[in-house]
């Protein structure tokens, strides 16, 4: 799920001056990748529009981030996904998506969510 409603953007500083496209970025340039642009793209995830939980794909996300800015609560919130869903699924088998659509949030810049998500129990 990370690969497609990664938690929230990121800023990082450019360690040297870079050319971007038509774009010279400074030594020190605040920059916002766009991680969910990067976790679509085809050349990573085939058919990066579909929904699929087992992918094998799955862990070439970057919502942890990658190399020495890698979270390190990585593991911790990969448990706790696992343990919610098992939790949910154990206490609530037939739990799913709602009849109604989610409302999602658009606005926040911060981080991804749904303002409403009917689900059903």
């Amino acid at each position: 799920m990370l690969h497609r409603f990664a938690p929230a953007p990121h800023l990082q500083a450019a360690d040297q001056g870079r050319i971007v496209g038509e774009h010279h970025l400074a030594a020190g340039t605040l920059v916002a990748p766009c991680i969910a642009t990067a976790n679509r793209d085809p050349r990573a995830f085939p058919d990066p529009g579909r929904f699929d939980i087992h992918r094998a794909e799955n862990n070439k996300h970057l919502a942890f981030l990658h190399g020495i800015h890698f979270c390190v609560g990585a593991a911790l919130a990969r448990l706790e996904g696992q343990v919610v869903f098992e939790e949910l699924l154990r206490h609530y088998p037939d739990f799913g998506a709602g009849s109604e659509p989610a409302v999602r949030r658009t606005s926040d810049a911060v981080a991804r969510g749904w303002e409403k998500r009917p689900v059903r129990l």
